[in-house]
């Protein structure tokens, strides 16, 4: 759920329509009681909302059974990915509306807050799930995260060295086991393990060679290495994989980018894993959507400022003064502005300050 009753009622308060479709919360442990005491209108059907709503706020990407049910004045901020999918990014230009990819919403030196909350989470979830995965009736090689008094701890290895990658070490590290990082930015690595000089880290620069060296020893790949907004290189291929032993689990925690493996596909949380190579690929999208209650209230915190300010200024006004909200915008009134995705798929972009006849 994009927002929790708790900030439902704030909007309330300044004098907003807040309408929920029914059960809209029930995945986040938030029953439509509590958004009808915080003053929200439940409404039977999400058609029933999109007649009434001009800001649409949700979690994931719009489906396609929603594609017609958007207006040209309507605006909807949600995680988006649009750097992979071409097919969800023409059926949203088809509309002519607005859409804003929450995970956009900020900027390169102080970060992104919602792709960078989100990807905390997975980074954590992504260790209970080696755990869980390693044991034998799973398909894994049978041997603990942290080891015993008798045998070793499993090596992690992890590529990258974001958010997720630096939240997934620290959750190995707690779980005892032994942490390999391999990125290409190694002064932030180095910056990283500076932080914790006596933990069981090993930290390599980026190469196909180290690498290689590297998985021959590995019992968990977990892969890490993406960007708000952008498509994730592929970084490890089949031949790559099958250096691993039988038994081992690869995470790849860049698939809503598009992953960073030869043979990574998504997977649900129905059938959340697939052997190739005799190695078990772990590749949940979303994972977040693992821990709704934790992920709702996290996303709502960090959503609800950027609602305000639409709602106070407008828009219009609330892209043109805040850079951070105008670099979450992927598409205005049916154009593309996003100019890094139009390049992905070769197509064309436009200035939104150009569309607003300012200058800023």
């Amino acid at each position: 759920m994009a927002l929790i009753p708790n900030d439902v009622r704030e909007l309330v308060e300044a004098g907003h329509s807040v309408f929920v479709e029914n059960g809209a919360g029930i995945m986040s442990n938030h029953d439509d009681y509590e958004y009808e005491s915080a003053g929200a209108e439940i409404l039977p059907t999400s058609e029933k909302v999109y007649d009434v709503a001009n800001l649409i706020l949700k979690v994931q990407n719009p489906m396609s059974v929603e594609f017609e049910l958007f207006g040209p004045d309507q605006i909807c901020i949600s995680l988006l990915n649009l750097a992979d999918n071409l097919e969800l990014l023409n059926a949203l230009l088809k509309t002519n509306s607005t859409f804003i990819a929450s995970e956009m919403i900020g900027n390169a030196t102080r970060g992104f807050p919602i792709f960078d909350a989100m990807n905390e989470i997975i980074g954590k979830i992504a260790l209970i799930e080696a755990g869980k995965y390693l044991q034998q009736h799973l398909g894994g090689k049978g041997i603990l995260l942290a080891g015993t008094a008798f045998t070793p701890p499993a090596y992690i290895t992890i590529l990258g060295s974001g958010t997720s990658a630096q939240a997934a070490a620290r959750q190995a590290l707690v779980n005892q086991a032994q942490v390999i990082m391999i990125d290409d930015d190694f002064e932030k690595l180095r910056t990283f393990h500076q932080a914790m000089p006596n933990a069981n880290i090993r930290i390599h620069e980026y190469s196909p060679v180290i690498l290689r060296e590297v998985l021959l020893e590995t019992d968990v790949l977990i892969t890490a290495k993406h960007q708000a907004g952008k498509k994730s290189p592929v970084l490890v291929n089949q031949s790559d994989i099958r250096l691993l032993s039988p038994g081992s689990i690869i995470i790849d925690l860049a698939i809503d980018q598009g992953g960073c493996l030869e043979t990574s596909r998504p997977t649900t949380a129905a059938k959340p894993v697939f052997i190739q190579e005799k190695i078990l690929h772990f590749c949940v999208s979303p994972l977040a959507a693992s821990v709704p209650k934790t992920s709702s209230a996290v996303y709502s915190a960090l959503l609800l400022p950027y609602v305000k300010m639409i709602t106070e200024l407008g828009c219009k006004e609330a892209l043109a003064v805040d850079s951070n909200l105008r670099n979450g915008l992927n598409i205005y009134q049916g154009k593309l502005v996003n100019a890094e995705i139009a390049a992905n798929f070769h197509l064309q972009s436009y200035d939104i300050l150009e569309f607003f006849e300012m200058n800023i």
